[in-house]
Parts: C-alpha cells; structure tokens; sequence
C-alpha cells in the first residue's frame, strides 16, 4: 500500500507525491517527502505521515506548528480515503489518498479476528470460524505477517506438545484442578474486561450526546423576541437604580467606580480521549463546553475573584465528570476576561487557585494596568441580616449584553460574528460591555453561605455581592430554582483565605 498526496495550493499545487515508504515527512524543507514550500505558517518538517502494516493504515502525527485535518487542528489521526490535510494556519492544503499495488491486499487482524467471531457466532462451529481467521491470513494479510504468522503457529504448537508432554508425566489430581480454576478466573476476567469495554463505550456515547446538546445550546442564537424582553426588564431596572443613586452616595460609587472592576468571563473547555483524539459530535466537529461567568478585582497586581464552576467548568458538571470518569481529559480552548471599555484579556489558565475544601470560591490572574481593587468589607455578614445589598455581574451572558446595547450595535454586531468570541469582540471594541446591576436584601448568612434576593442567573456566578456601605460582602454563586426570589453567595472571607495562602 503506497501512499498519494496531491498538493491542492501552494507554491508546489499540482504536484502529486506518491510514496511506499513506510514513513514519509511533510513540510517545508526540500528535503522531505512531500515539500509543500516555505511560508510563514509552514515549518521545515511540520508532520509525519506513518503507515502501520498490521491496521493497514496510514496515521498523521504532528511534529511541528499547526496541522489541521478536514478544517480540525489534529495531533494524531487516521486518515480517511480523500482526507483534506492544511499545513498551518491558511497554509497550503493537500488531498491524501492510497494507491494499493497491483494484487495486494490488506485486512487489519483486528478485523480478521471480529469477522471470524462473527463466523462463531453465526455457524456455533469453532472449526469453522479457525479455517475463516486461516483463510484471511493467508490471502489477506501483509507479506510480514503472511511470512512470521506460520513461524510462530509453528513455534507455539511445538512449545504447547512439549510443554504438554511434560506436564502430562508429572500432574497430579491437585495440579490439575488447580489448572481447571486458573481457566476458569481467566475467562471470568475476560468476561468481565469485555463487559468493562462495553459499559465504558456505552458510557461515552452517552456523554457526547449530552455534550453535544450542551455545545448546542451555548451555540444557539439569541431571538429577537428575547433581546426585547430583556431590554424592557432592564429599563425598569434602570429606572429603580437612578431613583436610589440620588440619595446613595456609595450605590452611586458602586456602579460609576466600581463597575469597571467587574469583568465577564468566558471560557470554553474541549475533551481529549486516552488516545488523545478530540471528542467530536455525530457531524465530526469538536465538542466544547463553552460558558460565561463573572468575577471581580480585589488586588492591585490583578488578582480576580470568581467561582470554582467558572474557573474549573467541568467542576460537579455531571455530563463533563461523565466523560472523564470514561477516560477523557477536560483541556482549555479559551479563557478570557472582559472588563467594561477593554479589549478582552486572555487568562492563564495555570494561574487559577482553588480551595481544597468544596467552598465553590477560585482566584486567577489577569494583566489589566488601570482597574482598582473592589473595597472588601471586613463585618460580620449577620450584623447585616436584613439590610440592602447590590448584586454586580453579567446574568444571561452575552444575551444581556446584547440587550443593554443599542439596537444598531447589537444588529451590526450579531450581523458579522460567527461565534461568542467574536460577539464579545465586537461588542467591547464598541464599548458595550458593563455588568449589570441587582439590588435586594440579604435575607439570611449561614457559616458558608449568604442567602439573598437580588436576581441574577448563571452568567452572573462569580460576581461581587455588595453591602450598604459600598464594600464586597460575597461572592455570587447559586440559584435556588425551587424557592423564587433567593440566590447564594460565599461569604468574601473565604476569598481572602485563599488569597492568603501561598
């Protein structure tokens, strides 16, 4: 089986590469296998193209710089009649094809061995799926395989007759049964590592469809219907907040001042398998869990307060824990801040600091020169059991973002992004995000929790929880879905625990 690259642009497009080696270098460098020129994006040597005999098939390794495979960024793959393979970032593309010499054929064992089972299962004659599996290997297989096959039959059978006439002079009634239960618990673990692999496969289609519908619905685009709707909620809001702010001095601090330290946070999480294959929905494309939250400054130096759900999103989310408990690792697509009139900010994910109790509270760092450290309030939160507080944070995402605006920025804004990123793109660029502001009553503090009535939903999780002198009391955390009109926050003390810690 020989391999066939036509290289479809590019300063080398036209040129077709056929190759029976074994392994075959692509990139830049005259030298390689397959050159597809020099570029900016293109690296001397920038993949490997590998053929293993015994799956019959040709695998795609990355070695250096971006390479993609059918428009997905890829490490490792196997590659599919006719597969589109770009060398960088709108670098230059090449089709990927076979080109089987004349008379050879090639069927992966792993196939032979599931078609000769099916030849048991259907007949219920062992003899009968032997001569299958014999017939395959020597008509099907590689030569290598076709050639060591016999040789180690061979082998095998002389070292079971010797092995057996031995043992046939010195077995006694115990060895014997003692080989019976070694058989026994060997097709027991068998039995129960194929009743694994079966619950383990089962396991991890369910958690693609749920994240599947989990991408879906973060993808979805917001209704015209629903941005109205939220623009009239925010107008009455608005029109509540003015009133309170003329005769509220640190209300008025809290929203002018404060407010530009309060950021939107948005991150979006893919998963790898063991074999380090990106997890896909049933269309190919990359499954992402991508969210939004909020989070506050409270250091000088840009350490932000938020969630541990937010900085760690696949933290109790059951479908996400489903797809590691089957093996796959949650890994970073992107994680950015936005603060009111900046460009988003990107975060360091290992920058992120987390507690080691269950306390839902995290820090991280973000490079953001200007933005003024939030006021923490050093009282007891029971000493203001009963009294006002104000809610700062981005409730419903970019959703209320786009209601908050103007309605010729939010239409010329939605009109040309084609993702979440680029929505919060274009609406900072415009200067149209600022968080939203609640107010309420702080109804009742318990050791680890504050409980209140100021609305707010998901998005808003992570956000400062103010008290009537204008200082952070908490950090905003939960919805109480079966009790309308109280949401949870973390006492602010916990944020300062961990931000004692080194």
């Amino acid at each position: 089986m020989k391999a066939q690259i036509l290289i479809l642009s590019g300063p080398q497009r036209g040129k077709t590469v056929t190759s029976g080696k074994d392994s075959i270098l692509i990139g830049g460098d005259p030298t390689t296998e397959v050159c597809v020129g020099l570029g900016p994006q293109i690296k001397p040597i920038q993949a490997k193209l590998i053929y293993d005999h015994d799956a019959c098939a040709f695998h795609l390794r990355r070695i250096d710089g971006h390479v993609f495979v059918n428009h997905n960024e890829i490490e490792e793959i196997i590659l599919a009649e006719d597969d589109l393979i770009e060398i960088g970032i709108n670098g230059p593309q090449v089709r990927f094809r076979t080109y089987p010499e004349l008379g050879s054929v090639c069927k992966p064992v792993h196939r032979m061995l599931r078609d000769a089972r099916d030849v048991k299962d259907k007949t219920g004659s062992v003899q009968a799926a032997g001569l299958a599996l014999f017939r395959d290997l020597f008509t099907q297989a590689t030569w290598q395989l076709k050639v060591f096959f016999p040789i180690g039959v061979a082998a095998l059978v002389f070292l079971i007759s010797l092995g057996a006439g031995w043992m046939g002079g010195h077995l006694d009634t115990d060895q014997e049964a003692e080989m019976a239960r070694l058989r026994d618990e060997s097709r027991r673990f068998s039995e129960e590592l194929d009743s694994q692999r079966k619950a383990t496969s089962a396991a991890l289609e369910r958690v693609t469809r749920d994240l599947e519908a989990q991408q879906v619905a973060a993808s979805r685009n917001v209704s015209s219907k629903d941005l109205e709707t939220l623009r009239a909620e925010f107008s009455a809001r608005a029109v509540a907040i003015d009133d309170m702010i003329k005769n509220d001095a640190a209300l008025k601090h809290v929203l002018e001042e404060d407010s530009k330290s309060v950021a939107l946070i948005h991150g979006s999480v893919g998963f790898k398998t063991s074999a380090g294959v990106w997890l896909k929905d049933r269309d190919g494309d990359r499954i992402e869990l991508e969210y939004t939250g909020s989070g506050f400054i409270i250091t000088a130096d840009g350490i932000l307060v938020t969630n541990r759900h937010v900085a760690q999103p696949w933290w109790k989310n059951d479908s996400a824990q489903a797809a590691i408990s089957a093996g796959c690792s949650p890994e970073w697509l992107r994680l950015v801040a936005v603060f009111p009139s900046r460009k988003p900010i990107d975060i360091d994910p290992k920058s992120i600091r987390l507690r080691a109790d269950e306390i839902d509270v995290a820090l991280m760092s973000v490079k953001a020169d200007g933005l003024l450290p939030l006021p923490l309030s050093e009282a007891d939160p029971k000493s203001l059991r009963g009294r006002r507080i104000v809610l700062l944070g981005y409730p419903t995402g970019v959703k209320a973002l786009l209601a908050k605006a103007e309605q010729d920025v939010a239409e010329a804004v939605t009109a040309t992004a084609n993702s979440l990123s680029e929505v919060l793109e274009g609406l900072a660029s415009r200067g149209a995000v600022a968080p939203v502001a609640t107010q309420g009553a702080l109804n009742d503090v318990g050791v680890s929790k504050l409980v209140f009535d100021a609305d707010t939903t998901s998005g808003g999780s992570g956000g400062p929880i103010f008290g009537p002198d204008g200082r952070v009391i908490g950090v905003a955390f939960a919805i109480v879905r079966d009790f309308g009109g109280s949401n949870l926050g973390v006492p602010i003390r916990f944020a300062k625990e961990l931000l004692s810690k080194p």
